[in-house]
This record gives C-alpha cells, sequence and structure tokens, in this order.
C-alpha cells in the first residue's frame, strides 16, 4: 500500500527569494520611461515571473516582458499582459485596419537592414500579426518580430518563423 505524498510547501528561503526579484521586477518597470505608467500587475512563483495588465501599444508589451528577463532570479516570464487603447477597451475603428497594418509590416521588414525579409510572410487579423516563413538565425527572427511589432496597430505577434541556417539574402 501507497502513502499518499503531500506536496511540500516552498521553503521559506525560495518565498523570500520570490518577493525579491517580484520588488525588482516592479521597481525596473516604474523607473522605465515605457512602462512607468502602465497598469501591470506582477507576481512571482519559483522564479517564473508573470505579468498581467493591458498596455496601449505593442512596444510596451514587450519592454514589460524584456525587463522581467533581464531581472536576476527570473527563470521565465509568462506574459499575459493585452495590448487595449488607454481607454481600456478595444475599440477596431480605433487602429489602422488590418491591410494598412500588412503593408506597413512589409515595409518595415524590407527597410529594416537587420531583417532578412525575403523569406518571411505576414498575415494579420484584428491587429495580430503572424509571421511565417525562414530566417537564418535566431537573432533574425528576433529582429523580425521586433520590427513587426513597433507598427502602430499591432496588437500581438503569433511568430512562426523557422531558423534555417544557411537562408540568406540575395
Amino acid at each position: 500500500m501507497t502513502q499518499a505524498v503531500e506536496p511540500k510547501a516552498p521553503s521559506e528561503h525560495v518565498v523570500r527569494e520570490d518577493q525579491m526579484v517580484r520588488q525588482m521586477v516592479v521597481q525596473q518597470l516604474h523607473e522605465n520611461a515605457r512602462t512607468s505608467q502602465a497598469p501591470l500587475w506582477v507576481k512571482v512563483e519559483n522564479g517564473i515571473v508573470t505579468l498581467a495588465g493591458s498596455v496601449n501599444s505593442y512596444p510596451v508589451k514587450l519592454t514589460a516582458r524584456e525587463i522581467a528577463y533581464h531581472v536576476p532570479g527570473v527563470v521565465d516570464v509568462l506574459d499575459n499582459i493585452e495590448v487595449r487603447r488607454s481607454n481600456g477597451r478595444f475599440l477596431p475603428d480605433q487602429f489602422p485596419a488590418d491591410i494598412e497594418i500588412t503593408r506597413a509590416v512589409h515595409e518595415a521588414l524590407m527597410w529594416d537592414a537587420l531583417v532578412p525579409a525575403r523569406d518571411i510572410r505576414c498575415v494579420v487579423a484584428n491587429g495580430w500579426v503572424t509571421l511565417t516563413g525562414t530566417v537564418p538565425t535566431a537573432n533574425d527572427r528576433n529582429e523580425a518580430e521586433r520590427a513587426a511589432g513597433y507598427i502602430r496597430g499591432v496588437r500581438g505577434i503569433v511568430d512562426h518563423l523557422r531558423v534555417v541556417p544557411g537562408t540568406t539574402e540575395s
């Protein structure tokens, strides 16, 4: 007969470390010009940071995520931040049409010297940009997401880019 084992409660040390990590994340979010006014909620459990709330642009969402990732003691970041207009509601007529966002993303990818755009395609639906295709490095993949994310009206990025070493611009 096996005896049921109760899950262990987190040690006092882990809880204290999570509290310190949370304090550092909150402090750095408040000190950053992009995120200081954003109503964000931060929770840390076993080094995993959960971010929640709403912001008025995708670059603010990216900045908050990057800030959390760079705090010592953070193992991973769960990003539950929504992109909404400053009044807290998403009204489609307040954002550019998807076709305008598509054109702008395409141009941003083509004009960005750090993005090998030849093999990247984008589809936009309700402000969500889906990137597909191939890039030579993981850094190129990150640069493509960054370039697309800075377009006005983008609410989020779905990254289906595949890293295939050896694919290059011609």
